[in-house]
């Protein structure tokens, strides 16, 4: 099922693309359009292979629809700061209208040396299958975040040392704080770290889940909440889905101090474990009070 009527989507990418200045050449398979400069065939041939790919990859749980999905390849920072509207160029690797169908990449050579420009391309066409898929007013962007990166896996093994981090340098974003920080990008290395953390909470989602409660969850968001979802399907709120998180960092942190060896973040990491554990038992300790005053049938 998709989400928006076809003709309202079709309506506001056709209205969308006459702001957009032509960069020349275009190559069409299916609903797919792809815009590239003269000389940059191949890399459109490239493009669409890999979004076709995707449109079947992830067709299942994330149909397209007959929409089409039009797609620009700038071949400069100029071109693509142009198509923008004040994204930050320096800071992204391509951006996505998710809701006009449309999608806007920076070429290879304007990507870093650790970027994958195929990753870039199915991240992008994820956003725009998740707007079509569920009310992008339910779906919190970090999920959103989240769910891209995992299905185009950008999911690098460098994050889970990033989240540890930021677990062990108490610089965890607050639940109620991550819409600004992906909405008003301010400093580059938080702007980072919301992704990384994004990442890591929607991983943790779909194992407190498991793979069909989880994609039942983000089916839901086409007519609920994500408070009444995940209600549903954990039985817990967003506050305390992020608490349950949190606490779980330390098997997280504890591993990668493990691997990175005896120094300074190591010894941060083991004291937060052992707070851990020891809230935990103190915990546990208090249950088995309630129990026992229970069983003796105490009551105030």
């Amino acid at each position: 099922m998709i989400h928006a009527p076809l003709a309202r989507i079709a309506g506001v990418l056709l209205a969308s693309l006459a702001t957009f200045p032509s960069l020349g050449a275009t190559l069409e398979r299916g609903p797919i359009v792809v815009e590239y400069t003269q000389g940059n065939e191949s890399l459109a041939l490239e493009t669409m292979e890999e979004l076709h790919t995707g449109l079947t990859r992830y067709g299942l749980r994330l149909p397209a629809g007959e929409a089409p999905v039009h797609v620009t390849i700038c071949a400069t920072i100029e071109e693509f700061e142009a198509l923008s509207g004040g994204v930050p160029a320096m800071r992204v690797l391509g951006f996505a209208r998710s809701e006009e169908g449309i999608i806007v990449l920076k070429a290879p050579a304007l990507l870093g040396p650790d970027s994958s420009y195929a990753a870039v391309v199915r991240h992008e066409l994820l956003h725009v299958l998740l707007a079509r898929n569920a009310d992008p007013d339910n779906l919190p962007r970090w999920l959103n975040e989240g769910i891209a990166m995992i299905l185009s896996r950008e999911n690098r093994w460098s994050s889970t040392f990033t989240m540890a981090r930021m677990y062990t340098g108490g610089r965890i974003i607050p639940y109620a704080d991550l819409p600004h920080v992906f909405n008003a990008p301010g400093n580059e290395t938080v702007f980072g770290e919301a992704y990384v953390q994004s990442l890591s909470m929607t991983r943790y989602l779909q194992s407190e889940l498991g793979q069909e409660r989880f994609w039942v969850v983000v089916g839901d968001l086409r007519s609920s909440t994500f408070e009444e979802a995940l209600t549903r399907g954990i039985g817990v709120s967003p506050e305390a889905f992020f608490e349950t998180w949190r606490d779980s960092l330390w098997r997280t942190a504890l591993i990668a101090s493990l691997i990175t060896g005896i120094s300074v973040f190591q010894i941060g990491a083991l004291l937060l474990v052992l707070a851990y554990l020891r809230k935990r038992m103190r915990n546990r300790k208090l249950m088995r009070a309630w129990n026992e005053d229970e069983d003796s049938g105490w009551t105030d």
